[in-house]
């Protein structure tokens, strides 16, 4: 049990200064693990953390395998979140902007009017939320038009 405590001892001094976090191109830290942050990487955090580490890594390769490295590195990560997800509050003008209507119907038509008023001033905007989800399978908008 003696060359444990070595192999202990060699972790906590080679990985010291080693956190649960990720440095992003923009030299922004993000957590790994929610919370864990200040959590050195000692022995008996070592296979969490190669684990968690190798997971991501595999993430980050089949994003780089989609889309270069040098364009990601352009994004922060709430940027590239907003591209791909869309934005977080729904922009009911966008929305409506991009509304087609059934051949009877256009955004002048009084129902419509009735449909619009109910959407914008009566849903929360969870309610919101699900409502898009049930007409196009997501719960946000594009973040542009």
């Amino acid at each position: 049990m003696k060359w444990k405590r070595h192999i202990n001892d060699l972790i906590n001094s080679v990985w010291y200064d080693t956190r649960f976090e990720d440095i992003s191109a923009a030299s922004e830290i993000y957590e790994v693990v929610p919370g864990d942050q200040k959590i050195p990487i000692t022995a008996s955090y070592f296979k969490e953390y190669c684990k968690i580490y190798r997971q991501i890594e595999f993430i980050r390769q089949g994003l780089y395998s989609i889309i270069p490295g040098y364009f990601l590195s352009l994004f922060t990560a709430i940027e590239l979140e907003e591209v791909v997800y869309g934005k977080g509050k729904m922009d009911m003008d966008l929305l409506k902007r991009n509304t087609i209507y059934g051949e009877h119907y256009n955004q002048n038509s009084l129902c419509i009017q009735y449909f619009w008023t109910v959407l914008v001033d009566m849903f929360t905007e969870e309610q919101k939320k699900m409502f898009l989800k049930f007409v196009c399978g997501r719960s946000t908008l594009p973040s542009c038009d």
